[in-house]
């Protein structure tokens, strides 16, 4: 049974990417998937809920791998590094999960003061989070240079979806977290070659 609704997942990721949400019907999926268009609405009842989903997993392993780096590193600027780099090994890894999330943004179709849709804007909300709470770990500790945490933490948030976006539409590109850090660095880092704020 888990087999089954994995191949829908899977299938159903890989339409959307390619053909857009819209475009897509459940009897594509399933014929994709190799199973009745019957089972799909048995299991999902709806095709948005299929969408809904593929997005709940994307963010919620993309918050775990975060979570993992920031965790694990002694500390800021080399937890920012670490997380840069699960970030886009999440994207690749996961790429067609994303390509419907940059092609068809959950976060436009569903109402999220509505539970469960709820959820994407909370996992969202806590990947800024971990981002911004080692932007604050680094400038009290002296690691980084005194930054705006909120608005820093939107650029920085922005700078990954901007290449993440590149990379799924292009797999043929290098991996951006080299180019990522050195931009990160030249804003946070304090008496390591980052500039001042101004």
């Amino acid at each position: 049974m888990e087999a089954k609704i994995n191949a829908i997942v899977a299938a159903a990721s890989r339409l959307f990417a390619a053909n857009g949400f819209d475009a897509t019907s459940v009897h594509d999926i399933a014929a994709q998937a190799g199973v009745a268009a019957g089972t799909i609405i048995y299991h999902f009842k709806s095709k948005k809920n299929l969408l809904f989903i593929i997005a709940r997993q994307a963010l919620s392993g993309l918050l775990r791998a975060l979570g993992r780096e920031a965790a694990a590193a002694a500390e800021p600027w080399t937890a920012l590094q670490a997380m840069a780099r699960a970030f886009f090994r999440h994207v690749r890894d996961n790429r067609d999960a994303f390509g419907v999330l940059f092609r068809d943004d959950p976060f436009l179709r569903f109402d999220l003061d509505r539970h469960p849709m709820a959820d994407l804007a909370m996992l969202e909300r806590r990947c800024a989070e971990l981002i911004g709470l080692e932007l604050e770990r680094g400038f009290s500790s002296g690691v980084f240079h005194e930054v705006p945490v909120a608005e820093t933490t939107r650029v920085i948030r922005g700078l990954w979806l901007g290449c993440a976006q590149t990379l799924v539409r292009d797999p043929s590109l290098a991996d951006p977290t080299a180019e990522v850090v050195a931009f990160m660095a030249g804003r946070l880092l304090a008496g390591r070659g980052g500039c001042p704020e101004g």
